[in-house]
């Protein structure tokens, strides 16, 4: 199977728990056979793709920082939802996302449609209406918004934990979709 991963941050260029949860994931995928690719930034040196460990890394955008300050930077944001649309160019059989920076999902849904292949997000985490607010002020009522919004894209969503599992329910998601 040709497996697509779109994530912004990758092992190891990027260290947080979703990137090495993917790279043990990847590895996996990759032993068993499976043909995977990350599509993400431009975070190493040299050709826009390359191989390594028996998985291919294309990057769809240059390399723009995450974070802005000490929040995620809603530039890049929107760069990598941009850049999303570049993946009606590849074969694959499946995409897998992160949920997080949200936007790329859109764009996502549009070229899994237009590929005829299922959009597979993993979402690690839930904040809810509340928790933006803090995070953004008022803005935080558009982002709340958003990630409600995100949750209608994918075919399927992986939850990481059980309480991720409930948080969506709440959210709406239907039961058979996670």
């Amino acid at each position: 199977m040709r497996i697509a991963i779109v994530l912004d941050a990758i092992h190891p260029y990027s260290a947080g728990g979703r990137e090495t949860r993917y790279r043990h994931i990847v590895s996996q995928l990759s032993t068993q056979g499976h043909d995977v690719t990350f599509y993400t930034m431009h975070w190493w040196t040299g050709p826009r793709s390359k191989q390594s460990d028996g998985v291919g890394y294309k990057a769809i955008m240059k390399y723009v920082p995450l974070y802005h300050g000490n929040r995620r930077s809603i530039g890049h944001a929107v760069r990598f939802a941009l850049a999303s649309f570049r993946m009606v160019f590849y074969r694959y059989d499946i995409i897998e996302a992160d949920h997080m920076p949200y936007l790329q999902l859109l764009p996502l849904r549009i070229v899994a449609a237009l590929r005829r292949v299922p959009l597979v997000v993993t979402w690690h985490e839930v904040w809810g209406p509340r928790y933006w607010r803090q995070y953004l002020g008022p803005f935080g009522v558009i982002a709340a918004a958003i990630e409600r919004a995100a949750t209608m894209l994918p075919q399927l969503i992986i939850t990481v934990s059980p309480e991720t599992h409930e948080r969506l329910i709440e959210l709406g998601v239907a039961q058979n979709e996670l």
